[in-house]
């Protein structure tokens, strides 16, 4: 689920006003592309066993090999839900990823170039390398490398079969962005203790973009197009 508190309660313990946008056929729009589209380029499938919501509300992306061809996928809620703070949690081995395979959370106004898309970003990405020593990273755009710009922070984390759940929050303001990921799962009225931290980062300045038209996404997506290095399916569960 992805959960958004209103911009004049944003802080993580404080649930009064919390309103929800569930994963659902009737809250979310699937991206199809038949043809190399962006990111990546990919094809991006919407078959319901590439992309589907399961019995306990969970949200299913994969990355499959079919006919020749990898298919990617993308998700779209339906609703612009603006300045507030969003909580995404997943439950699986975000970092045993492939090098080439990202997983996107982020916003997206497919009309806003000006403003770059009104994009922020949580990424779990290594860009197609297996050197770099981090998988993860938040970001504002605009930003052509991370690290390397200003606009990016880069982050680890280790998780386990036994503890795979990650609880990530945006907080989305006037003129700040502020990211957190935690280790586990946490309540929407709660507020995970400071151990359970892997990462952090707030980004001020004018390149903060005003809520407009923007949606918020979830992809699973091939780097560049490159097919997968370990060449394996690959799926991940936002519950």
């Amino acid at each position: 689920e992805i959960w958004l508190c209103p911009p004049d309660t944003l802080h993580l313990d404080d649930a009064e006003n919390l309103v929800t946008s569930g994963a659902n056929a009737d809250d979310m729009a699937i991206k199809r592309a038949d043809f190399r589209a962006g990111p990546g380029p990919n094809y991006f499938s919407d078959r319901a066993e590439d992309v589907w919501v399961d019995g306990n509300g969970a949200l299913h992306l994969t990355i499959k090999l079919r006919d020749g061809n990898w298919y990617c996928t993308e998700v779209i809620l339906n609703e612009s839900l603006g300045y507030g703070t969003y909580m995404i949690q997943t439950n699986c081995r975000l970092d045993l990823l492939d090098p080439n395979i990202t997983f996107g959370l982020f916003t997206w106004d497919p009309e806003a170039s000006e403003v770059y898309f009104r994009e922020i970003d949580i990424e779990y990405a290594k860009w197609g390398s297996t050197a770099i020593p981090t998988n993860a990273q938040y970001v504002v755009q605009p930003c052509s490398v991370c690290p390397g710009c200003g606009n990016c922070s880069r982050f680890q984390v280790n998780l386990t079969d036994q503890s795979m759940y990650l609880t990530n929050y945006i907080i989305w303001q006037e003129g700040k962005v502020e990211f957190r990921t935690y280790y586990g799962q946490y309540a929407v009225n709660e507020t995970p203790p400071a151990s359970a931290l892997a990462g952090n980062w707030s980004f001020t300045g004018s390149d903060v973009p005003t809520p407009g038209n923007e949606n918020f996404r979830f992809n699973l997506w091939l780097f560049n197009g490159y097919a997968p290095m370990n060449g394996q399916d690959a799926e991940v569960v936002i519950t």
